[in-house]
C-alpha cells in the first residue's frame, strides 16, 4: 500500500501555516518599528504567541503524518493476521466424521 499523496487537510494546513508565518512576521515587524525598535513586553508576548501558533501547526502536520503511517501499519498487520489464520487452518488436522 503506497501513500496516496497530499490530502485536502494537508493542503489547507500548508496554506494556513504560510499565512500565519507571513502575517505574524509582518505584524511583529510593524509593532517593533512603531515602538522605536525597542522590544516591549507586548512585543515579546506577541513573538511568544506567534511561535506557539507555529509550533501547533507543526504538531498538526506531524499528527497527520503519524495517522497516515498508522493506516499503512494497520493494513500490513491485517494482511499478516489473515495469512496466519490461513496457515493455522491448513495446519489443523482435518476432523473425521
Amino acid at each position: 500500500m503506497k501513500r496516496k499523496g497530499v490530502t485536502f487537510f494537508e493542503k489547507v494546513l500548508l496554506v494556513v501555516g504560510i499565512f500565519i508565518v507571513i502575517l505574524g512576521y509582518l505584524m511583529i515587524q510593524k509593532m517593533s518599528s512603531l515602538g522605536g525598535g525597542l522590544l516591549s513586553w507586548e512585543a515579546v508576548s506577541s513573538i511568544f504567541l506567534w511561535l506557539i501558533s507555529i509550533l501547533i501547526l507543526i504538531l498538526l502536520a506531524a499528527n497527520e503524518n503519524v495517522k497516515e503511517e498508522l493506516k499503512f501499519i494497520q493494513f500490513n498487520q491485517t494482511q499478516e493476521l489473515k495469512l496466519i489464520k490461513q496457515e493455522l487452518r491448513f495446519l489443523q488436522p482435518k476432523k473425521r466424521k
